[in-house]
């Protein structure tokens, strides 16, 4: 068999990478259009939601979900897991929302749901609260420091990981 030429070499490696890259770009983006009409469905479906709108990307609003990723990047390299991260984005949901609030309003929350979370008489779960309301505290913070001008609520959020790579669906809504 005749051997091939270098240029032959470097032409075929370089079609079958160009058509691999193309496909698994191709396969993700399918992967995420499925995600978001199953995450949309679901949403619609849901009683609370019966007769609501939703309005994907409107114009001249940044992406909630961008937003939400830049806000909770510098805290992800504290989770191990994806359930350490679907907490983390909890709480920055939480605190994200509770920004949003008057400062008087954010504090009375605060203080009822200690009230409701943990018993007083509990020093460990009273000791891992004062951990959670010191990151909440920061993260409200940071939401106050960086998204200002954001008034949009979180109402909803779906967190999934494909090939190690962390993606999230938000829903929000304005606040009143």
């Amino acid at each position: 068999m005749a051997r091939k030429s270098k240029e032959f070499r470097q032409l075929f490696y370089q079609d079958s990478v160009q058509s691999a890259r193309v496909s698994r770009l191709s396969t993700r983006s399918q992967r995420e259009s499925e995600a978001f009409k199953r995450f949309k469905a679901t949403l619609e479906s849901q009683p609370e939601n019966e007769g609501e709108i939703f309005i994907t990307n409107p114009q001249g609003f940044g992406k909630m979900s961008e937003k939400l990723m830049k806000f909770i990047r510098p805290y992800l390299h504290t989770t191990e897991s994806y359930e350490d991260r679907l907490c983390l984005f909890d709480m920055a949901v939480l605190a994200w929302n509770l920004a949003i609030l008057p400062s008087a309003k954010r504090e009375e929350f605060l203080t009822s749901y200690l009230a409701e979370q943990v018993n007083p008489l509990d020093r460990e779960a009273l000791e891992m609260f004062v951990d959670f309301r010191d990151l909440l505290t920061e993260l409200i913070q940071r939401k106050l420091k960086l998204f200002s001008k954001e008034k949009r609520f979180i109402d909803d959020f779906q967190l999934t990981e494909d090939d190690d790579e962390l993606r999230v669906m938000v829903t929000s809504s304005l606040s009143l």
